[in-house]
């Protein structure tokens, strides 16, 4: 792969990553899912923050104001919620996707790191 995982931050090195990784399946079909669920992961991501954002707005204006109903209130909650909900289940079906990946790569990269300290 040989990319540095703490430079991510630029998008094109973030883009390059994800197409190394995809690239390491054995099948197309296990690739696509990858990168599918990538983007899932992403819109999530995305989604629950802009929820999180808005909810914690909401919550500053109730307490300052005391103009937002209870009600209110808790449809913000729910929205929050079920956003992260999304992002969690993205994460998790990533999780089981990357799992696939070569396992005997992992050791070998791993003993090589080793043997080079």
């Amino acid at each position: 792969m040989g990319t540095d995982t703490s430079r991510l931050m630029d998008e094109a090195t973030a883009r390059s990553y994800i197409l190394n990784l995809a690239d390491q399946f054995e099948e197309a079909e296990q690739a696509m899912e990858f990168l599918n669920t990538c983007d899932t992961a992403q819109t999530a991501l995305a989604h629950v923050q802009l929820k999180e954002y808005r909810y914690n707005r909401i919550l500053q204006i109730f307490y300052i104001s005391g103009s937002l109903t209870e009600r209110e209130c808790l449809k913000e909650i729910e929205e929050y919620s079920q956003a992260r909900e999304e992002f969690l289940q993205a994460t998790n079906k990533l999780q089981m996707i990357t799992s696939k990946l070569d396992v005997a790569d992992v050791g070998r990269i791993l003993m090589e790191r080793m043997n080079t300290k």
